[in-house]
């Protein structure tokens, strides 16, 4: 009991406030809002490049699927 009363009173005499300074993590809500806005502003970019893509693609599709019916 008094090692118990001996250790409480040195911890309130050489009790001192320690101030770190943290940074706050960011949310992962932000994360993930910023990833979308990136992926967004991206393909606003680059539309054109998806666009023509596309168009190749529906093309080679339609001409696979003449291919396979003849």
């Amino acid at each position: 009991m008094k090692m118990f009363e001996m250790l409480d009173k040195m911890y309130n005499e050489n009790k001192t406030e320690i101030k770190i300074p943290v940074e706050q993590p960011k949310n992962c809500i932000d994360k993930i809002s910023e990833v979308k806005e990136y992926k967004r502003q991206y393909y606003l970019i680059n539309i054109e490049t998806y666009r023509e893509r596309n168009k190749q693609y529906r093309e080679r599709k339609k001409a696979e699927k003449k291919i396979s019916t003849l």
